[in-house]
């Protein structure tokens, strides 16, 4: 780079040969200077001073808490517990406070901040509401409601306990003598309220601060009742020695005056509070409210959205507790909201960093202003269930994401080990590997094998993922300004607008001096596209455009992840599912890796990226439409093989649903399809007893096609589509000659609904699969060729190319054979592949055998293929080559080439003169005599056997030859070989497919193939094509 005046630093030259087209990019030459310059990329501090040490200064933090209060745990509670489990809430609490004392240490205090208890806050709006209509009635309807539900609490509590009666109802009426003074105070606000019809923002945090209020007189009486009469709780006598008392937070919590979302005054805060507990005398457990403050002036004001949870939060620092316990519903923080994956589990640890990028990108767990007190003081934070005892499985959030277990879980068993899981997992000889490398011992001398075992655990332990979170309903505004309008901050002039309306954003970004891009909430996007319109009334805007609805997706990896290797593996996983992005979102912190996609696409994206991440195995549902062949039988049985090896493996395949042309197999209490959607089994049906009820079904009506396939759509996929990895396993047999245009439509229907959300799909029936083809092409949406492709609306080419990867029918071909996965590799590979042939067809090749070699009839031979159940619904079918001509379709659409009509030669194995005439679904009983009676005409049966006594073979052969352009030529017939050709020693159900170069050399057995596949055609062979399909679909 000489005399390059943009870059004046790299003045030493830099003799750079130049050839067009053969070059890097300016982005390149740019890092070429950058190395050969030897600068380093570094964050640096441009602020005069330490942003954290200044912080610690000016808050004044102190070290300790006040006397007597050097240890002390803060438990919180929320609504639900409080209002629907209080004596679980009052259990809990006495097990922390034994924990406390029995920990060997100085006795650890605990302190309580409790929420308003169940839908307290809601009755109260309700009761604000209709103070402020003039319904006073109403209003003194709900604040009765309120006694009643918070009194009834109290006395169930008691009763719960076992507390006397003689105890209760003097306990009861004490504390509904306090309620009572509360509600008075209530409702004397309320009566002003409807007076002089205004509702301020004042007002109103008077009226919702008496939820809190009344829920921590309650939870302090009762503990206080239970505490004297030594009531037992969980089996065990009630040795706690404490004496529990209310506070409210207005006693020390001081805010300024902005009513509705008020900001606390830390350090007065931490005065008033120390000044408070060195009052109270030894053995005091206090129970705050929470949620509410008082301003300096004297007013109530609630601290907004999580307020009992920040002021848990801001009590633990100000007494520099040694834990803040979040009570709450769930056990912890999970790796992805459950709604969407299933299999998530709980966090262990986290930081705060990253728990605070998690709340920003959409964990509603938590506020990020909870955790603004506590990363002051260093205080850890545990979320846990308030069902479960102290010390449980939680998460604990604190600075390095790790902290000293400080009260001991209950014994337990030790639980099974979970393998980590890296892409490459599916491979059964690396995933051995590496489970023997997880659960024995480390070797004390290094192999090639311990090496890469060790390599495998850093690079997932680099790529740990701490959760994945997803924001919806949102809106994508692009603004841009006509270049010269007037404005070169098109950024700064859409914030300003809606900061001027009020109008809330979640991220903004911009791109050049004329364009900007804003992310809002989908219910506010009018509202915003009203705001920017004023704000760039003197500027001439060339687009205002949304994109909705989308969704925020956001992995928070662990702070020592590597970030270069977990952004590559979170959009690889996007890119497998084919999920469309966007937009990569990034804000100023490094933490958190975040994507805009379609709305639909959430749950598929949350599931992907959760899988290529997390430790839990992976689960996947399959619904199996079973037909009545053999396929869906061999599959339960590798189903069940393939159980014994699910630890390591590490994926857990479950069958959900099976339905045959008869109807469902329905295990014992099952629900009856008959409903509007099928709710399905995700815990997995018994694979014993869906074999033992397929071989014991009684054959009934079969449905048609069309209904089939229909029934599926409309009852089953809406409740698939909700469990973890969907499949659909589509193992029917359909009849291709009897096939209508509505059963093309149905089955076009049904793939595509499965595929725009996000439903695999494997098919081991070509027949199927043509038709699913054919449909497409009647429809118009798909073309005669790959070149043809049109971008338009959804259409389902369309979704086919968004799901390219979702649709495997690698088992329709050559059953267990990889015989697509080896065109693709051979591709891959940089070799071309100019012809394909083979003997494709199980029910011939046993059939032809049994000639040959066992010297048995066309009739007795064509008998032992039927018996072992895998022929064609019409064994007239298998005969006539058509199955064979479907793969070779299949085959052909592999290879990126069509294969009309005209370009297939096809000699049936058996002329369709053979059979009854106009009779297509004939019985098996008039196929047979039809077959023996063209044996004894043609005297195939016996010619069959001469060639074998004569050294060679009868095989019925398939080809397929790529011709110039984008179309190809086949032949199908019965040929004679010699001992020197490749299909020659098959027997039984085998089959062998080869691969050729060049065309015409498949026509010359002294020519060698480059590559032959040789194994079972049928039977067990296709339930392994089947469930290979389904591990290949469930690794994207």
């Amino acid at each position: 780079l000489k005399g390059d005046s943009d870059y004046p630093d790299f003045a030493p030259a830099v003799s750079v040969p130049h050839k067009c087209g053969s070059m890097a990019s300016t982005a390149a030459l740019r890092k070429a200077a950058v190395c050969l310059a030897s600068k380093e990329t570094v964050k640096t501090n441009l602020l005069p001073y330490d942003p954290s040490q200044r912080l610690a200064e000016e808050n004044g933090l102190t070290a300790s808490g006040p006397p007597g209060w050097e240890r002390c745990w803060i438990l919180k509670y929320g609504g639900s517990s409080v209002g629907q489990r209080l004596p679980r809430v009052c259990e809990s609490i006495f097990e922390h406070v034994i924990a406390g004392v029995e920990k060997g240490q100085e006795p650890a205090r605990v302190a309580v901040v409790v929420s308003a208890m169940g839908k307290t806050t809601d009755m109260l709006l309700d009761a604000a509401q209709a103070a402020h209509e003039g319904k006073m009635e109403a209003a003194q309807t709900i604040v009765a409601r309120i006694r009643e539900l918070v009194v009834n609490n109290a006395r169930e509590t008691l009763a719960h306990f076992k507390v006397p009666e003689k105890v209760v109802e003097p306990a009861v009426q004490k504390t509904s003598a306090i309620v009572d003074e509360l509600l008075a105070g209530l409702g004397d606000f309320l009566k002003g309220v409807s007076l002089l019809r205004d509702l301020s923002p004042r007002t109103l945090d008077a009226i919702l601060s008496n939820g809190e209020r009344i829920s921590a007189a309650i939870v302090a009486g009762v503990l206080a009742v239970l505490v004297e009469n030594k009531c037992a709780f969980n089996g065990h006598t009630n040795q706690v020695v404490v004496k529990p008392l209310c506070v409210e937070a207005t006693e020390f919590m001081v805010t300024d005056d902005n009513f509705g979302q008020a900001n606390v005054d830390f350090e007065r805060t931490q005065e008033s509070l120390y000044e408070l507990a060195a009052s109270w005398p030894d053995g005091t457990l206090p129970v705050f409210t929470g949620f509410i403050g008082r301003s300096t002036a004297g007013s109530i004001t609630t601290l907004g959205r999580n307020g009992s949870d920040y002021s848990a939060a801001l009590i633990g620092s100000a007494l520099r507790a040694e834990q803040v316990i979040i009570n709450t519903d769930v056990p912890g923080v999970f790796t992805a909201d459950p709604r969407l994956v299933p299999d998530a589990f709980p966090v262990p640890q986290m930081s705060y960093s990253e728990a605070v990028e998690l709340s920003i990108y959409g964990s509603k767990i938590f506020h990020p202003k909870t955790m603004m007190p506590l990363m002051r003081c260093g205080v850890p934070m545990v979320i846990r269930s308030t069902s479960d005892a102290p010390g449980a499985p939680s998460t604990t959030i604190s600075e390095s994401g790790k902290v000293e277990v400080m009260m001991e879980a209950p014994k337990a068993p030790e639980p099974a080990r979970r393998m980590l899981r890296s892409p490459s997992i599916f491979f059964p000889a690396r995933a051995k590997a590496l489970y023997r490398s997880i659960t024995q011992p480390k070797q004390t001398e290094e192999t090639p094998s311990s090496r890469a075992s060790a390599d495998t655990r850093a690079a997932d332990a680099d790529v740990g993922a701490v959760c994945v979170a997803s924001l919806e309903d949102l809106s994508f505004i692009t603004v841009r300004e006509e270049v010269g309008g007037g404005t070169s901050d098109a950024a700064g002039c859409a914030l300003r607008a809606l900061e001027k309306a009020g109008l809330p954003i979640i991220w903004s970004d911009q791109r050049v001096g004329t364009d900007a891009s804003i992310l809002v909430r989908l219910s506010d996007r009018v509202a915003v596209a009203e705001a920017l319109q004023k704000g760039f009334a003197e500027h001439r805007l060339v687009e205002l455009s949304a994109t909705e609805p989308v969704s925020l997706v956001s992995l928070v990896p662990k702070q020592n992840a590597s970030r270069v290797i977990a952004s590559a593996r979170f959009f690889t996983a996007l890119a497998r599912a084919n999920v469309k992005v966007h937009r990569v979102v990034c804000g100023a912190s490094t933490s958190s890796i975040s994507c805009l996609i379609d709305s639909q696409e959430t749950s598929l994206a949350v599931r992907s990226v959760h899988n290529a991440f997390n430790f839990a195995p992976k689960v996947v549902s399959l619904f199996v439409l079973a037909g009545n062949g053999s396929t869906s039988r061999c599959l339960m049985e590798e189903l069940r093989r393939w159980s014994s090896l699910r630890r390591v493996q590490n994926v857990d395949i479950r069958v959900c649903a099976v339905l045959t042309w008869n109807g469902p197999i329905c295990l014992p209490g099952a629900p009856d399809w008959g409903n509007e959607e099928v709710p399905l089994v995700p815990e997995g049906m018994c694979l014993d007893t869906i074999v033992e009820k397929m071989d014991g079904a009684v054959k009934g009506p079969e449905l048609g096609a069309r209904d089939l396939y229909n029934l599926v759509k409309a009852k089953v996929l809406p409740a698939l589509r909700r469990l973890p990895t969907p499949v659909l396993v589509d193992c029917s047999r359909l009849d291709i000659e009897c096939a209508t245009p509505a059963d093309s439509t149905a089955i076009v229907g049904c793939y595509l609904e499965c595929l725009n959300h996000g439903i695999r799909i494997a098919v081991s029936n070509s027949a199927t699969l043509h038709c699913f083809a054919s449909g497409l092409r009647s429809l118009g949406t798909l073309p005669s060729r790959p070149e043809d492709k049109v971008d338009g609306e959804e259409s389902g080419l369309s979704i086919l190319q968004r799901r390219r990867g979702f649709l495997r029918y690698d088992s329709a071909v050559a059953a267990g054979l990889p015989l697509l996965e080896a065109i693709r590799d051979q591709v891959d590979a940089g070799r071309s592949v100019r012809a394909v042939s083979g003997s494709m067809s199980a029910t011939i090749g046993i059939i032809l055998d049994q000639m040959s070699r066992c010297g048995v009839s066309l009739r007795e031979a064509a008998e032992a293929a039927h018996s072992l159940g895998i022929t064609e619904p019409r064994i007239a079918s298998d005969l006539s080559g058509e199955d064979v001509a479907e793969k070779l379709r299949v085959v052909a659409f592999a290879l990126g080439v069509d294969l009309p009509d005209s370009q297939l030669t096809l000699t049936p194995l058996i002329p369709s003169s053979a059979f009854p005439s106009g009779d297509a679904g004939a019985k098996l009983e008039r196929n047979l005599a039809a077959l023996e009676e063209f044996d004894r005409r043609e005297g195939f049966a016996q010619r069959a056997a001469e060639a074998f006594r004569a050294g060679r073979r009868w095989r019925y052969m398939a080809t397929l030859e790529l011709n110039d352009g984008n179309t190809a030529s086949a032949t199908i017939g019965l040929e004679e070989v010699s001992e020197d050709h490749f299909a020659f020693s098959l027997r039984g159900q085998q089959i062998a497919c080869a691969l050729w170069e060049e065309v015409g050399q498949c026509r010359d057995e002294a020519s060698g193939p480059s590559l032959v596949l040789r194994g079972q055609g049928a039977g067990k062979a296709a339930g392994t094509g089947v469930l290979s399909d389904v591990v290949r679909l469930v690794a994207v």
